[in-house]
């Protein structure tokens, strides 16, 4: 099957949430849902501190947590992209696909009492275009593409750190990190 996932370069990204505003208004969440979020990591002290950004969301893994978790089977991987999809008119708003998954990347939506999550914006890869959120990176830090492709990318690695352990689903995501955030 093949598997697109993203990209993140660190160096590169400034935490201006650009991209979770992007997918906010693309899917139309309230002020306390994200599809996509930014993290910011901050230490050190006076006189030498330190910050850190990475921008998540759904890493539409090999192995789903979320998938596993759901009772009512709505949670599936594309063919045709392996991305994870949420079927919301089969979705019960349980939300045992929101704990079940190490990334946080799982919203639940009040107005609906559903869950949503990032679709990579499915619609729009379709026809040959980037997710809404790559697209609209001013600093070009996020990458969607294969992922074979981008994990060949030189300096690329699996795991950073305040990132959970991607052996446990095979999270399609890599980075770039700064030097603070390798584990």
């Amino acid at each position: 099957m093949p598997q697109k996932g993203f990209y993140l370069d660190m160096r590169r990204c400034l935490g201006c949430f650009t991209c979770q505003i992007i997918c906010k208004d693309k899917f139309d969440l309230d002020v306390d849902e994200n599809c996509r979020r930014v993290v910011r990591v901050e230490g050190g002290q006076y006189p030498t501190p330190w910050t850190y950004n990475f921008s998540l969301s759904c890493s539409h893994c090999d192995r789903p947590a979320c998938q596993a978790a759901c009772p009512v089977n709505a949670i599936s991987k594309d063919s045709a992209t392996g991305l994870v999809l949420i079927n919301e008119n089969t979705c019960v708003g349980c939300r045992k696909c929101e704990t079940a998954c190490p990334y946080g990347a799982i919203t639940y939506i009040k107005a609906s009492g559903k869950v949503k999550k990032c679709t990579g914006c499915k619609e729009r890869v379709d026809v040959g275009k980037e997710p809404l959120c790559v697209a609209g990176c001013p600093r070009r830090a996020t990458k969607f593409d294969d992922i074979a492709k981008l994990r060949a990318l030189p300096g690329v690695v699996n795991a950073i750190r305040d990132y959970a352990n991607p052996a446990l689903t095979g999270p399609n995501l890599v980075f770039t990190p700064v030097p603070r955030a390798l584990p």
